[in-house]
């Protein structure tokens, strides 16, 4: 596993961007070992993949959706964080080796598109990803109950911390932003282009001054 840390706003203890790797084969995490166990406990009880589920109920319900082509992304219904993003295949897919080059293209090219679209709508710079994955040992198995997935945690710039007193003491996290308004600008991007209306704006509601020149350059160059 790569990943890469940047200043003390990212929990890291060098101020410029920084690089470590570690090696994850067989272990899991306890939260994502619980998550899997919960997903095959899920599974025996409904005689679904939870995902599937998870899936065909946000369709039908839609106001957390962002884009369901390629791959499923979707606003998280009980967000750790404000603005996390749920992103998980819509098949069967327990792991990622389980997929094939053009499977990787796929799903790479819808989930792209949703870093831009944080960055100019939400105006968030900071963020973490965790990917979840079932081990090399159970992932055939674990098609019957569970999908690799990735969670995005967009971080609060200015704070050294992202979480308090009630996130801490009672692991429940604590959102200024319902799931449903970040799924509508950002659904919008991917469904409309980019858009210079779409642009989060200050406390006065005019665009971001600083985003705004950002994005101008942004659609010369890519849009």
């Amino acid at each position: 596993m790569d990943f890469t840390n940047w200043g003390v706003f990212a929990g890291a203890s060098q101020q410029h961007p920084h690089s470590q790797r570690k090696s994850i084969t067989k272990v899991l995490s306890p939260s994502v070992y619980n998550e899997i166990r919960r997903c095959r406990d899920l599974m025996e009880q409904y005689g679904q993949n939870p995902f599937a589920i998870l899936e065909r109920e946000e369709r039908a319900d839609g106001r957390r959706v962002i884009h369901d082509d390629n791959i499923f992304i979707v606003s998280a219904f009980a967000p750790a964080c404000r603005d996390e993003i749920l992103v998980f295949p819509k098949e069967d897919i327990a792991h990622i080796i389980q997929t094939t080059e053009n499977d990787r293209k796929r799903f790479v090219q819808s989930v792209l598109a949703i870093f831009p679209a944080l960055f100019f709508c939400r105006g968030i710079t900071n963020l973490n990803i965790a990917v979840h994955m079932a081990t090399f040992a159970e992932m055939e198995e674990s098609r019957k109950y569970y999908r690799w997935h990735m969670h995005i945690y967009p971080r609060r710039g200015r704070l050294p911390n992202d979480q308090a007193g009630a996130e801490l003491g009672f692991s429940t996290g604590v959102i200024d932003t319902i799931p449903e308004a970040t799924a509508e600008v950002l659904r919008c991007w991917y469904r409309d282009g980019p858009r210079e209306e779409l642009v989060a704006k200050t406390s006065d509601g005019f665009p971001n001054p600083s985003l705004l020149e950002e994005f101008k350059r942004y659609v010369k160059n890519y849009g």
